[in-house]
């Protein structure tokens, strides 16, 4: 009888400890998705804050550039000297940041007149260049890619918009725009070790047609515009998690991409903690 009652003693604690260890270890799995999903809201949450404040800076080159088409048009000041003399004192006097480059008018006979003083040889014709039939073709501000200015050695962009008069495009308004300050932005992302930022434009070197292509799916996900993040085997054999955040005004894209092995650190911490304290 004493043996009887002491095998089911055993059973019932060898019952009771399996319980146990199968309740934590259900514990440790729900406690491991929720780390990891913390993790994957924080790298999220960092793309999108970043490309707000993105948002926010090109917005105000935008109002500017709006806000001298207005007066373009209210006025009629497209006339050359009256209209070099108001660019000129613009370029000048509302530039204390340095982030304009240049501000430039082109007629639809292609006419240039441009505050930085810059005289075309006339074998030019901007009507044919993208930012002035972007422009044309858009009813709000056309975004050019960024490239490196020879001069400068700075990278800048074209903003553009028709200007109309009587319900006619009489030409095209574009400023340059130094991106130092979205360059900066992008470099102070604090990511996770082993991690980066990167600024892809609407335009880009198609992302699809690098070699090895391990970027089909996120040019898949960037097209679709579905927000949801892409795992990729990285240019450097490194695998990462890709989270992207939208810039609308410019139809650009904030990416961060965050190296798996950090991603998962805490979750990997607490698998451990759970195989020594079994």
């Amino acid at each position: 009888m004493k043996s009887l009652r002491g095998k089911l003693i055993i059973e019932t604690c060898f019952i009771c400890v399996i319980c146990l260890g199968i309740a934590s270890f259900m514990s440790y799995v729900n406690t491991s998705g929720e780390l990891r999903n913390k993790e994957s809201e924080n790298a999220k949450s960092l793309a999108t804050k970043s490309a707000e404040e993105i948002q926010l800076w090109i917005k105000e080159q935008e109002v500017f550039l709006n806000t001298i088409a207005a007066t373009v048009e209210i006025e009629g000041k497209t006339e050359h000297e009256p209209l070099l003399a108001y660019l000129t004192e613009l370029l000048e006097n509302h530039n204390t940041d340095n982030v304009l480059y240049d501000i430039y008018y082109v007629s639809a006979d292609n006419k240039m007149t441009a505050a930085s003083g810059y005289e075309p040889t006339p074998d030019i014709d901007f009507t044919q260049r993208s930012w002035y039939i972007g422009a044309v073709e858009d009813n709000g501000v056309n975004y050019e890619s960024p490239y490196r200015d020879v001069d400068s050695g700075r990278m800048v962009i074209t903003l553009s918009r028709k200007v109309t008069v009587d319900g006619t495009v009489v030409g095209v308004l574009a400023e340059d725009i130094f991106i130092d300050t979205i360059v900066d932005m992008v470099d102070r992302c604090i990511v996770p070790e082993n991690s980066y930022a990167m600024l892809l434009d609407h335009e880009p070197v198609p992302i699809s047609n690098l070699v090895g292509n391990p970027y089909r799916e996120l040019a898949d996900t960037l097209a679709a515009k579905t927000g949801k993040s892409v795992l990729v085997q990285d240019y450097d054999n490194v695998e990462r998690e890709i989270f992207t955040a939208a810039i609308p005004a410019c139809d650009w894209v904030l990416a961060i991409a965050v190296d798996q092995t950090v991603l998962n650190a805490n979750v990997v911490a607490l698998i451990q903690g759970f195989a020594v304290s079994v």
